[in-house]
């Protein structure tokens, strides 16, 4: 069997670190904590500073932008924490799509609670696209606000115990994982 020519990496980003390449303000970005001496990676997708959790990265450029093809509905999961709990009919309305204010349409997705912290403020939200601050926008939509925000997996690949700002090579079970996906 031939050796995957590919380097894919999962990091666990930080709060308050960019998913860019270049930072004019001098922040961080998730690129300053990559291990030095690697090839040239870029992240599938991003994340928000705010938002923590899974962060993909490689260079093998086609796969990842299948990944990212909304077509192609790779799971995403994150763990959302509230200011309040969300009403009981956004678990339906998500389940059929929702039309957010100023026209964006939302997909259908799974949501459920997952009872950390005690007080039904914590939910797990599953969604096959990445549009822009989406989770955000979804929980603003019922009238509530995102005080946590952590990407748990994307399609196959958790984020496990990687610690904040730390990386780990993914295997080739897992790239073969991936692949699976999209044929």
């Amino acid at each position: 069997m031939q050796a995957y020519p590919f380097l894919w990496l999962a990091m666990n980003k930080p709060a308050e670190v960019t998913t860019t390449r270049k930072e004019d303000w001098g922040r961080k970005t998730v690129y300053d904590l990559l291990p030095p001496g690697l090839p040239r990676v870029e992240a599938v997708g991003r994340l928000d500073r705010a938002t923590t959790g899974l962060l993909l990265f490689t260079n093998d450029f086609r796969l990842a932008q299948k990944l990212l093809d909304p077509g192609n509905k790779i799971p995403r999961v994150y763990q959302v924490v509230t200011n309040k709990p969300l009403p009981e009919d956004i678990f339906a309305a998500m389940r059929r799509g929702v039309t957010l204010k100023g026209g964006t349409a939302c997909n259908p997705f799974e949501v459920q609670k997952t009872g950390k912290p005690a007080d039904g403020r914590s939910y797990q939200f599953c969604l096959r696209e990445g549009k822009y601050r989406e989770v955000r926008r979804l929980v603003m939509h019922w009238g509530c606000k995102v005080r946590g925000l952590h990407r748990l997996r994307f399609g196959p690949i958790s984020l496990g115990t990687i610690k904040s700002g730390s990386t780990r090579r993914l295997d080739g079970r897992e790239v073969n994982q991936l692949r699976k996906m999209l044929s």
